[in-house]
C-alpha cells in the first residue's frame, strides 16, 4: 500500500515516541534529555530511553519538492542502572538487552515512516552501576510513498 509520508520532524519524533512507548512497556520513554544523576532511581533501574532530534538532511530538490521528504536523524539515548552489588558485566548485559528491545521495536511498521539503524555505542562497562547507550536512527518517508 502506498503511504503518505510524514514530512514534519516534530511529527516524526512524536511517531517514534509513540512507537517506543507502545513497544517498550517496561521502560520509560521521554523527550527531555537529562543526565542520569538527575533521573529517578526507580526509573533508572527499569531503563529510560530519551528521544532527541539530531537534524535533517538529504531533501528532495526536484521542482515542487524543494526541502521535502528529508531524512531525519534521531538519537535514542538510554540510561540504566544495576544494583551496586552487580558487576560491570551485568551493566553491559543490561545495556545489550535494552538495545535488543529497541531493535525489535524499530522493526514495527509506522505508517508514513521508514527507519534505518545507523549506529550504536554503549558505556563499555566504564560507569558501573550506571549504563548508557546512544543509538542513531535515520527516519524518512516510506519506501513506497505518495509525495
Amino acid at each position: 500500500m502506498i503511504q503518505k509520508p510524514i514530512d514534519d520532524m516534530a511529527e516524526r519524533l512524536t511517531s517514534v515516541e509513540q512507537l517506543l512507548t507502545d513497544q517498550l512497556t517496561t521502560r520509560h520513554i521521554k523527550r527531555a534529555l537529562k543526565h542520569y544523576s538527575d533521573q529517578d532511581n526507580a526509573e533508572l533501574l527499569a531503563g529510560i530511553l530519551t528521544i532527541v532530534s539530531a537534524g535533517e538532511a538529504d531533501y528532495k530538490n526536484q521542482r515542487g519538492m524543494v526541502a521535502k521528504e528529508g531524512t531525519g536523524k534521531i538519537l535514542l539515548v538510554a540510561h540504566i542502572k544495576v544494583a551496586e552489588s552487580d558487576n560491570s558485566q551485568d551493566i553491559e548485559d543490561a545495556e545489550l538487552a535494552f538495545f535488543k528491545e529497541v531493535k525489535a521495536a524499530l522493526r514495527v511498521d509506522v505508517p508514513g515512516l521508514s527507519f534505518a539503524l545507523e549506529s550504536f555505542e554503549h558505556s563499555r562497562q566504564l560507569e558501573h552501576p550506571y549504563g548508557w547507550f546512544v543509538a542513531t536512527i535515520k527516519v524518512g518517508p516510506p519506501r513506497n510513498s505518495l509525495s
